[in-house]
């Protein structure tokens, strides 16, 4: 019966993970990091942080097969991950930069910014700094006019784009790797004659 098991693990997992990520905002609320937890963009941080861990614990299941060891696992995941939340983001800033001078760029970068959100560091990462630009210009605007406001950074264009998508990419990633299993497991009850495997995933 694999699904109730890489379903426990699932519901374990991001409960261990909701500890943390409710720490790391009380930490940025500790510290009165207004860009992150003023009144119009707490709920959207919150959310970005707890949706990023509906997203990216499904997809690490599937490479628990590529290591014997828990503690190497532990260290391999975590590589991957630093190279995947910089690197990706980092490659979203270089061609920003690049874009000031070239428009055939800046289209290029609106079009990688999109498929690089099927990536949850990605999402993650571009979310922050979007929280952080757009708190940078609301107070910029304030020295020019105090009446301004802050724009909500849960809107679609800033970082409700990103949060939606971590929301679906959790299903479509659970979705895959039980798909993944079950088929595995049919073909090795195949190999053993076993007609009704089907019935035992």
């Amino acid at each position: 019966q694999q699904l109730p098991f890489w379903l426990s693990n699932y519901i374990w997992d991001f409960t261990c993970y909701l500890v943390a990520a409710f720490l790391t905002f009380f930490c940025f609320l500790a510290f009165q990091e207004d860009a992150f937890i003023g009144d119009s963009s707490w709920l959207c941080f919150l959310l970005l942080l707890i949706f990023y861990g509906w997203a990216i614990i499904p997809m690490l299941y599937p490479f628990y097969r590529l290591f014997k060891q828990s503690g190497s696992a532990y260290v391999g995941m975590l590589g991957v991950n630093v190279v995947l939340g910089v690197g990706l983001v980092s490659v979203s800033f270089v061609l920003e930069f690049l874009s000031q001078d070239d428009e055939s760029i800046a289209n290029a970068k609106k079009v990688v910014d999109w498929v690089l959100l099927i990536v949850p560091h990605f999402a993650l990462g571009q979310g922050l700094i979007d929280m952080t630009n757009t708190y940078s210009q609301y107070t910029f605007e304030k020295l020019i006019n105090p009446r301004a406001t802050a724009q909500n950074p849960l809107q679609f264009d800033i970082v409700g784009k990103n949060i939606l998508f971590l929301f679906f990419e959790s299903f479509a990633k659970v979705g895959k790797f039980t798909a993944a299993k079950r088929e595995s497991i049919c073909q090795k009850n195949q190999k053993i004659g076993r007609a009704s495997c089907r019935e035992r995933v």
